[in-house]
């Protein structure tokens, strides 16, 4: 059986409001999930650049192809103000410390549950860098979370929602 949670930790959640503008993204990773939301980012106006990085040689300059020249190669030294975590399990929580470190709030899309927590404990990390770091964003259910995120909003109080995949 595995489990979804999306928890948010640290000192400045994100929020409904619209996004700043000139905003610079960043995706690592580029494969199915990572592309999509590549284009989704190129897609919001405020969005000034979406920087990706993939193992997979070409990919970038596909998506840049096909999205416009807001979709460019990660470099080295750039500090977006957010990064999506779209690349394999196991190794999340490692990512996203060094990228709280300069600065960078963090989105990982890993349903694992071991990523999940070690992304937890970067509460104080995050807090301290005034960063924040969603983590269990994924499609593993992604219905479903949003069904029990849209249910909770009818509740007086929400500590937790766990969707079990059987």
């Amino acid at each position: 059986m595995g489990h979804h949670l999306v928890t948010v930790v640290g000192a400045s959640s994100p929020s409904t409001s619209s996004a700043p503008a000139d905003m610079r993204c960043a995706v690592l990773g580029a494969g199915v999930t990572g592309a999509r939301v590549v284009r989704q980012l190129s897609l919001i106006s405020e969005v000034e650049r979406v920087a990706v990085r993939s193992r997979r040689d070409g990919r970038v300059s596909d998506l840049r192809e096909a999205l416009g020249p807001k979709v460019g190669v990660l470099g080295a030294d750039e500090s977006p103000e957010v990064i999506v975590l779209a690349g394999p399990v196991g190794a999340h929580a490692a990512e996203a410390r060094r990228w709280i470190e300069r600065g960078t709030s963090v989105v990982s899309m890993s349903p694992d549950p071991f990523d999940v927590a070690a992304l937890c404990a970067l509460d104080g990390p995050a807090d301290r860098a005034g960063r924040f770091v969603v983590a269990g964003v994924a499609f593993a259910p992604g219905v479903s979370s949003l069904l029990a995120g849209w249910a909770a909003r009818g509740l007086d109080r929400v500590d937790e929602i766990h969707v079990a995949l059987t």
